[in-house]
């Protein structure tokens, strides 16, 4: 029965009241059945009854009370308060006797005997708790239990928990062997994710900081010198992840890299895309000069062959050679010439650049 779940049998009354009024026995006719039969417990009420002929001593019962003799509707509420509270009790025994030990002081309370205590802990103190700061189940059915039976147990402060913690999954995991040993393992383990950069020195991977100025770096030259293009600003970071990420094969971090790669990637960057320079010109289209075929144009300076990496494993800065002046300091790389010399080897010269290379 749905009433019977809802007997609270560790009230003071063993419950009583909430077995009346569960099955909506007025208060009035509750007040006179306790005034002319003496009654303080349910088990006072259920025991009183024969129950072989429950219906027979039942109807009895009630014509010995004024206030509801003869009322056919008190008699059917009273008969099933008497279902309800017979059925509460025998289940109480039966669980009684399934848990012997004292194992099923963690269970939870019922729902009648929580909100009873709730009800009888706002009228004592006027104080609502949080629900973050409501105690676990277990620990609340433990306490009240023990109180019940006048007797107290020492908990390890690691069990006293709200109820909030205990519905967060736990981080560690208990395996039970077979000889009795219990293995107790963290699910869950914090790895710093560092690296080592090309000069050996400990660093993270990259920094947040660093990812964020690259994303402001990069919108701020596209809408100064790439107007605003998409297709250029997808072409210069598919460019300068790209070599990133050729440096990082390399053994370099990933923070390093980034900047190598910024510094390489520097002209493109600056440089307009191709439709601004066409939409960019005078009003009226210039006429195509012919070049006069007696006048000789200067002799464009020959390309030279360069050296990426020296003996060793350092590379040559290609900033300082490029003549853009390199910003880092210390600089890991090679402040000399990376002019490869017709031998195969690199000049490696300290007293000029690529640019400054004689012919």
């Amino acid at each position: 029965m749905a009433s019977a779940s809802r007997v609270d049998l560790n009230a003071d009354d063993k419950g009583l009241r909430t077995c009346w009024t569960s099955c909506n026995v007025l208060p009035e006719w509750q007040g006179a059945i306790l005034q002319h039969h003496k009654l303080e417990t349910l088990d006072d009420f259920v025991f009183m009854i024969n129950k072989q002929e429950w219906e027979t001593s039942l109807n009895a019962f009630c014509q010995e009370v004024n206030a509801i003799r003869d009322n056919r509707l008190a008699l059917a509420r009273v008969k099933a308060s008497w279902q309800a509270g017979s059925t509460a009790i025998q289940a109480c025994q039966q669980t009684a006797i399934k848990h012997q030990s004292d194992m099923d002081l963690d269970d939870p309370l019922p729902e009648a005997t929580l909100q009873t205590l709730q009800h009888d802990w706002k009228r004592s103190y006027q104080l609502v708790m949080e629900p973050h700061l409501e105690p676990a189940d277990s620990l609340r059915g433990r306490v009240y239990r023990e109180f019940k039976r006048r007797t107290m147990s020492v908990l390890d402060a690691r069990k006293i928990k709200t109820i909030v913690a205990q519905s967060m999954p736990s981080r560690e995991e208990n395996i039970l062997l077979h000889t009795g040993v219990v293995l107790q393992m963290h699910k869950e383990s914090l790895a710093p994710l560092r690296s080592a950069d090309s000069d050996g020195v400990e660093r993270k991977m990259i920094g947040l900081t660093e990812s964020l100025n690259y994303a402001d770096v990069s919108l701020r030259n596209c809408m100064e010198f790439g107007g605003g293009s998409l297709a250029w600003y997808e072409r210069n970071d598919k460019l300068t992840r790209g070599k990133m990420a050729s440096l990082v094969r390399r053994g370099d971090n990933a923070c390093t890299a980034l900047a190598t790669a910024l510094q390489e990637t520097h002209l493109e960057w600056r440089s307009p895309p191709a439709r601004s320079l066409e939409s960019a010109g005078a009003p009226e289209p210039k006429r195509r000069v012919t070049a006069d075929p007696s006048a000789t144009s200067p002799n464009k300076a020959p390309r030279l062959q360069t050296v990426s990496m020296a003996k060793g494993g350092r590379k040559f800065c290609k900033a300082y050679n490029d003549g853009r002046g390199c910003n880092r300091s210390p600089c890991p790389d090679l402040h000399t010439c990376d002019v490869r010399l017709p031998s195969g080897a690199a000049c490696n010269s300290t007293q000029h650049t690529r640019l400054q290379h004689p012919a």
